[in-house]
């Protein structure tokens, strides 16, 4: 599982980068979803050494990274996730706000703080957590009950962003189907109004066809003839072209980001909701009710939604969809 999710991981960032139709405001958050999710996969393969070897042979400050490696790629995941949310209830609550200030400076300084404070958080943690890590260690895992006090500051890192997701998710359905019937309103409007248009002007072209037609010369000395209705009623139809697929462009749009906030709203209810009760559990109830195998499941359940990420930016996103097939030669 962490080879397959390497494999999607690495290569995407470069081509991301290097893509003009990709660098917008909304690729960073994407960006740094990946890089969370490589540090993933890197502590994957070390859980698959200790599933080899039945127990952890790698010490004390290897175990220590791991968790370090764990912990922040969660909590950027996490973060970020709520972030495109966040982002979501900013367009479709604010849209003017949004439009004037949703830049790429905006998104880098706001995934920089995700990053800066997760690790800090993650680094004190895992300070206190270290003094308890004692060899032979049967299975790498943070001992919660030792360091109880801190586990309880750290949760809201993980609680808070699941919260929020799932809270805000129906109103922004709401807000989304209302959003979509103005639209679907508009065009019917606008519909209505171009046919009358239309009307207007082959009465006007069938006129002045009846006219006899009177020949002028601009200022470039070069004759142009007077019967200007019919070239006006071919700029108004290609100007409805440009109309309706700039509307179907922002139709598909709004409908991609609209499916990832789904799959963030999916991944937090039944990925991550099972990691946040079960850290919950370890800070209010004694170790005991909590083994190792129990631990080793609920990890495993969550990677699960970091690997299946890749997939659904690359459904979602067609240029990102483009380069993968550019890059695989599909």
């Amino acid at each position: 599982m962490s080879r397959t999710r390497t494999i999607f991981i690495i290569p995407i960032p470069s081509k991301h980068g290097s893509a003009a139709e990709l660098c917008s405001p909304f690729s960073y958050y994407i960006i740094n979803i990946f890089l969370a999710d490589l540090m993933l996969a890197v502590f994957e393969s070390l859980m698959v050494v200790e599933k080899y070897y039945g127990h952890w042979i790698l010490g004390r400050t290897t175990c220590t990274t791991a968790l370090f490696l764990f912990l922040c790629g969660e909590g950027v995941v996490g973060n970020i996730h709520f972030l495109v949310s966040l982002n979501r209830t900013w367009a479709m609550f604010f849209p003017l706000h949004f439009r004037r200030n949703n830049t790429k400076r905006t998104a880098a300084g706001l995934c920089a703080q995700v990053w800066l404070g997760t690790v800090v958080a993650i680094s004190v943690w895992l300070s206190f957590n270290f003094p308890y890590v004692v060899e032979p260690i049967g299975h790498c895992r943070l001992q919660v009950a030792a360091v109880r006090t801190v586990s309880i500051i750290m949760m809201p890192v993980f609680v808070t962003p699941t919260i929020f997701i799932i809270a805000i998710y129906p109103v922004l359905w709401r807000k989304h189907q209302a959003q979509r019937r103005i639209r679907e309103n508009m065009q019917m409007e606008k519909g209505q109004h171009q046919s009358i248009s239309t009307i207007g002007t082959t009465f006007g072209r069938r006129s002045i066809m009846h006219r006899p037609s009177v020949a002028c010369q601009d200022d470039d000395g070069e004759t142009a003839d007077e019967d200007q209705p019919v070239s006006h009623a071919a700029a108004g139809g290609h100007e409805q072209q440009f109309s309706r697929a700039r509307t179907a462009r922002q139709k598909r749009q709004n409908m991609n980001n609209f499916l990832v906030l789904s799959w963030i709203s999916f991944c937090a209810v039944v990925f991550w909701s099972p990691m946040v009760w079960y850290a919950v559990g370890e800070v209010a109830f004694p170790p005991r009710y909590f083994p190792d195998s129990s631990h080793s499941a609920v990890v495993l359940w969550v990677s699960c939604s970091t690997c299946l990420d890749p997939w659904m930016f690359i459904v979602t996103m067609p240029p990102l969809r483009k380069r993968i097939r550019q890059l695989l030669r599909l």
